[in-house]
């Protein structure tokens, strides 16, 4: 849904907004994250742990009333700041800000952490799916000229809120919430152990963010904003899928952070994961954006596709750094570590971006964002390293990159016969390329793709019985 969502929905609004309401968009968005990282983003990954490790009846309430009487805290001063910032800072979107203030009041009712620590991913999934679901239909009907663009913040921010709101009825079957003391007493070591994991994940969103606002500034037009924000939102949306099993492995890996080889394990099977997906959505993506942009949004968004091809190996890095960062130096209380890659990637993006994007312009934005990840990425290695035995099964990667190979060759077959020009084709073509990917791996005798089938079959057993 995370990726299905915005395939969606982008269409959607880039015809209706065009390339100056999707710069506003991105440039409200980057400046909206910032403060949602304090208001529930951050929280996730840092009541995750803490639920998952206190996950006894006694402790987990004292634990669950803890991170959120922190959640209430950070949440106030969020959106306290964020409303100071409008007011004082001179900006031209000032009333779409003052819009997307309602995803800062969803962040209060957000308790996505608890259900990821007590491993009920179900909860979170279901709703999940109902609410973007809604949100399609909403911006289908609502979302129709440049002048709606305050919809489309509406509908985000009242989709969210009521999604956080309608878990509370599960929530209070597993705790008692006349036990739970709301206010904003919080220990100073939570603040400290908050702290260090907010503080990443607060410069991660600023190297994530900063180079739309260093193209407004260099450039000093929304248009570009907007070119270069559609070829990061296809990147985005597709870097999703490879770091879905995040809050999952979280929860493993810190229920296991003692028993290092079961550790070690859990990392072996993540990174299996990240190449066996990666590869054949990299060259999805590479062989098919060109003819999605011209069917989905228009021509006038082609500039996008050249970006996109450049930022495609970049889906690979960020599951290998979400691997490294989250599920390891995270889960095994590694926090700090986290903070100086980030800072160190934060500071290599900034530099990297005031060089080449006035000379090259958002091309060279593309090309500092691959560089920058592959660079510090080496830097996660290098930590990572001195904790965990980071195992990579060479060969088995190689299969993986030789059924990519020969998948490749078969998409540059198909769009020299066929010209792709309907959704029919588009869809067909990239079965296709799956399909391929899926028999040369068979044929290869892959063995995480083996294990896969293998519990699909037994899944489908049990459903027959």
């Amino acid at each position: 849904m995370n990726i299905l969502t915005p395939l969606i929905t982008l269409p959607l609004v880039v015809k209706a907004l065009g390339n100056d309401g999707m710069g506003k968009i991105a440039i409200a968005n980057s400046i909206l994250s910032y403060f949602l990282i304090f208001g529930s983003t951050g929280l996730t990954s840092y009541g995750n742990k803490i639920i998952a490790k206190n996950n006894e009846l006694g402790s987990l309430r004292k634990s669950f009333n803890g991170v959120l009487n922190l959640q209430f805290l950070y949440s106030t001063i969020s959106i306290l700041v964020f409303i100071i910032y409008i007011f004082f800072f001179n900006l031209n979107i000032k009333s779409i800000l003052f819009v997307s203030l309602v995803q800062l009041v969803a962040s209060y009712f957000d308790f996505t952490w608890f259900f990821y620590g007590i491993n009920e991913i179900k909860t979170i999934a279901i709703r999940n799916i109902i609410v973007k679901l809604t949100g399609i239909v909403l911006i289908y009907f609502f979302v129709k000229t440049r002048e709606d663009i305050y919809n489309y913040f509406w509908i985000l921010g009242g989709t969210n809120l009521l999604a956080n709101l309608s878990v509370f009825f599960v929530l209070v079957k597993k705790i008692d919430l006349k036990t739970i003391q709301i206010n904003f007493k919080v220990t100073r070591e939570e603040l400290v152990s908050s702290s260090i994991i907010l503080l990443p994940l607060f410069i991660m969103a600023i190297y994530s963010n900063i180079d739309r606002f260093i193209i407004l500034n260099f450039l000093n037009n929304f248009e570009s904003v907007g070119i270069y924000d559609v070829a990061m939102k296809f990147i985005s949306m597709f870097a999703v899928l490879i770091v879905s099993l995040r809050p999952l492995m979280i929860s493993k890996i810190s229920t296991n952070y003692n028993d290092i080889s079961k550790v070690e394990q859990l990392v072996y099977k993540s990174i299996s994961l990240v190449f066996y997906i990666s590869i054949p959505v990299c060259i999805l993506l590479f062989v098919n954006i060109e003819s999605f942009i011209d069917l989905f949004l228009g021509k006038k968004f082609m500039d996008s596709a050249s970006l996109i091809k450049i930022l495609t190996i970049q889906i690979l890095l960020t599951g290998i750094g979400d691997v490294f960062v989250n599920q390891i130096l995270i889960s095994i209380g590694q926090e700090r570590k986290v903070l100086w890659v980030m800072v160190a990637l934060c500071l290599l993006l900034v530099v990297l971006y005031v060089i080449f994007i006035p000379i090259f312009g958002i091309l060279g934005a593309a090309i500092t964002s691959v560089a920058a990840h592959f660079l510090i990425l080496l830097l996660e290695y290098y930590y990572v390293d001195k904790y965990v035995n980071v195992r990579i099964d060479i060969i088995e990667v190689l299969k993986s990159v030789i059924a990519g190979g020969i998948c490749f060759l078969v998409a540059y077959c198909l769009y020299r016969l066929f010209h792709v020009d309907s959704y029919v084709k588009l869809i067909l073509i990239s079965l296709l390329i799956i399909l391929t990917y899926i028999l040369v791996c068979f044929l290869l005798k892959l063995k995480l793709q083996r294990r896969i089938l293998e519990l699909l079959q037994v899944d489908i057993e049990k459903i027959k019985i």
